[in-house]
């Protein structure tokens, strides 16, 4: 069981600044983003797991849907803005954009239960 270290932290966040530079790299793997931070694909994998809960590619993908958000609030053709967060098709896109954002509203409805 690999363990939350300052050293991973730091591993972690250098393959959070490759991936935000990539993100739009329709053909980026866990290998490429391993490899950015200067690691093996199987050890970085369950690294970046430990410290952010999420897989390298759902990351990746988290990511792709953050910045597509961004470009939705302006006036942008939204078939262009699926295409360059990855998606090959705007139904593709839609659905995984409404999953992200459903999945992000459960998760602030439990902190804020929690806190009440």
């Amino acid at each position: 069981m690999e363990k939350y270290t300052s050293e991973n932290s730091e591993l972690v966040a250098r393959a959070i600044g490759y991936i935000r530079e990539n993100k739009c790299d329709p053909e980026i793997t866990v290998g490429d983003v391993a490899r950015g931070a200067g690691f093996s694909e199987n050890y970085f994998n369950r690294v970046f797991a430990l410290h952010t809960g999420f897989s390298v590619m759902e990351y990746v993908r988290h990511e792709r849907l953050r910045a597509a958000a961004e470009a939705l609030r302006g006036d942008g053709d939204i078939l262009k803005i699926a295409l360059d967060a990855g998606y090959g098709s705007h139904e593709g896109f839609i659905r995984a954009f409404r999953a992200q954002r459903s999945e992000e509203r459960r998760v602030g409805k439990e902190c804020r239960s929690r806190w009440s």
